[in-house]
């Protein structure tokens, strides 16, 4: 028996990526409040003497892999950002969607283990639920961030940095480089291992186009289309990410503090 997963007595189907029964006849509570599952019968399953698989739900460590998965996918997309400093474009293309699926069947894991979340009944059910609340908040935005991003590969794969002038490839490159440390320090923060210097991206992506607009300025040309394109790529990713980093970097660090407070409290000997 394991925390944190059903444990199936018999044998079971699963959502994609999880350990969450698909669907459950019954639910009941044992004696230390763990909820316990009979799971659907399906005839091609074997169960032919009418019994039903049955589960028990160890809630321990629900969250915390919940969390990890959730970290897993944001190191995922960083490794997608760093594909667009690949010089082999073929196989950049290549990984990014094989990456970009993997994502997606981690999105669906997140929620899978977010809905077991809410069987949890133990005392600290109220702080689970608020981790719960603030990775499902989250969601949404690393799904836009994951089109946006596929969307600047496969720009970028057509138009590569390297055909732009070389102090606007310069910053193009850096920018995509700063994408890429700000997810991995995204991810850090959520496995609560807070990453120090990271990156300003909304800084990054004005440096882009400034580069742009000082280039083509001191040349006397208007910007052209594909330079115009990458500072509106960049930007897009600035806008989502730099306050999606900031949320997830304040959300964390005030969980720590608090949970430091209250460490020391109750190590505070009574007057």
């Amino acid at each position: 028996m394991q925390d944190g997963v059903f444990v199936d007595v018999s044998s079971g189907l699963f959502y994609p990526g999880s350990n969450i029964p698909l669907c459950a006849t019954s639910i009941a509570a044992g004696p230390t409040a763990t909820p316990w599952f009979t799971g659907c019968l399906y005839a091609n399953d074997g169960y032919v003497d009418g019994n039903h698989p049955v589960y028990q739900l160890q809630l321990d460590g629900t969250v915390s892999e919940m969390q990890a998965v959730f970290a897993h996918n944001l190191e995922l997309f960083a490794e997608l950002a760093e594909q667009l400093l690949k010089e082999d474009h073929i196989k950049a293309i290549r990984r990014i969607r094989q990456l970009r699926d993997q994502l997606n069947d981690g999105f669906q894991a997140v929620t899978a283990q977010a809905d077991a979340v809410l069987l949890d009944f133990s005392p600290s059910r109220q702080q689970k639920l608020q981790v719960r609340k603030n990775i499902l908040r989250w969601q949404p935005a690393i799904r836009t961030l994951l089109q946006v991003q596929v969307t600047a590969a496969q720009y970028l794969t057509r138009n590569p940095l390297a055909s732009l002038p070389a102090p606007i490839a310069q910053a193009g490159t850096g920018f995509e480089k700063d994408v890429a440390y700000v997810m991995h320090a995204m991810a850090s923060e959520v496995d609560e291992k807070p990453v120090d210097m990271v990156p300003d991206i909304r800084q990054s992506a004005a440096t882009v186009q400034q580069e742009i607009r000082k280039y083509y300025h001191d040349l006397g040309l208007p910007v052209p289309p594909q330079a115009s394109d990458i500072a509106g790529l960049a930007e897009s990713l600035a806008s989502i990410l730099s306050p999606l980093y900031e949320d997830i970097r304040s959300t964390f660090t005030l969980e720590s503090t608090v949970a430091g407070v209250s460490a020391r409290l109750l190590q505070k000997p009574a007057q």
